[in-house]
């Protein structure tokens, strides 16, 4: 018995065909795809950098109660002709200083500096004590009584910093949720478009065998062949109605790529994804 006749451009829609031939889909889930849109989006990394920016400003501002320390070390030389024996022609001098300074809550700056000094005349009869040393410790302490002056003057930068944390983080949890809703959108969305072209595939089938009885009708004489006119717009219009069902997938499909920023590798930007979580599932 001779296979049936195919209707124009029926191949198109045969889904054992299409099977063999498409590429092997990624199947993603709601998790993952959450994952990636954290590990990967351009909008949450921005916002981390942010956040994390904020983080160092508040712990450089916070430096001006770190102990300032320091220290020099100087040696000089001299020499110069003399015409008494009563002058020394050579002269050695070194010198070492530390010194500390450390800001306190009032605004105040306390500073402590030891300096010593050796010197020595090499050569030189007429000094019996030599080398000498010149050693001095000073302690100081500047408190503004006006302008700079109070706690809240010096934890000024301190608090700007502070809160210009707490926005940002604020702003990094809010940034967050408004990208991973985005992928959440999306990946619905995507799961709606697949699950609406199966079901634009299985009107299709039901329009190719009412197109198929209504042939059949025909050809024994039951109708007149006007009658398969209907027939052969109905199965027209649906199969036009998948060819738009698939193109509205695809757009979709990037726009979840698109969210996710994956490097170009990756195997989700080269298969079709398959959404499968089911939405019954989620709280």
């Amino acid at each position: 018995e001779p296979a049936p006749a195919q209707l124009p451009g029926a191949a198109l829609f045969d889904d054992s065909a299409a099977a063999a031939a498409a590429p092997a889909v990624y199947r993603l889930s709601l998790e993952e795809a959450m994952r990636l849109a954290i590990d990967h989006s351009l909008d949450i990394q921005g916002v981390v950098v942010e956040t994390t920016k904020s983080d160092w400003d508040l712990h450089g501002a916070k430096g001006i109660y770190d102990t300032n320390l320091t220290a020099n070390l100087s040696t000089a030389e001299n020499e110069r002709a003399t015409t008494s024996a009563l002058s020394a022609s050579r002269s050695e001098s070194q010198n070492i200083s530390v010194g500390a300074s450390q800001l306190v809550a009032s605004g105040g700056l306390f500073s402590a500096n030891l300096s010593n000094t050796r010197s020595d005349l090499p050569g030189f009869a007429f000094v019996t004590a030599t080398p000498t040393y010149d050693s001095s410790l000073s302690l100081d302490f500047e408190q503004p009584l006006l302008r700079n002056f109070g706690r809240e003057q010096t934890r000024l930068r301190i608090t700007l910093a502070s809160r210009g944390r707490t926005v940002s983080q604020y702003q990094q949890r809010a940034s967050i949720m408004e990208a991973l809703g985005a992928v959440e959108t999306a990946y619905w969305r995507l799961l709606a478009a697949q699950e609406d072209l199966q079901v634009r595939k299985k009107s299709l089938a039901l329009a190719e065998a009412f197109h198929r009885q209504e042939k059949a009708r025909i050809e024994v004489g039951v109708l007149a062949p006007i009658a398969l006119a209907q027939a052969d717009a109905t199965v027209a219009e649906r199969r036009q109605s998948i060819i738009q069902a698939e193109a509205d997938g695809e757009d979709i499909m990037d726009q979840l790529r698109l969210l996710l920023n994956l490097p170009a590798e990756h195997p989700l930007n080269t298969r079709p994804i398959v959404p499968v979580t089911d939405p019954g599932a989620v709280k």
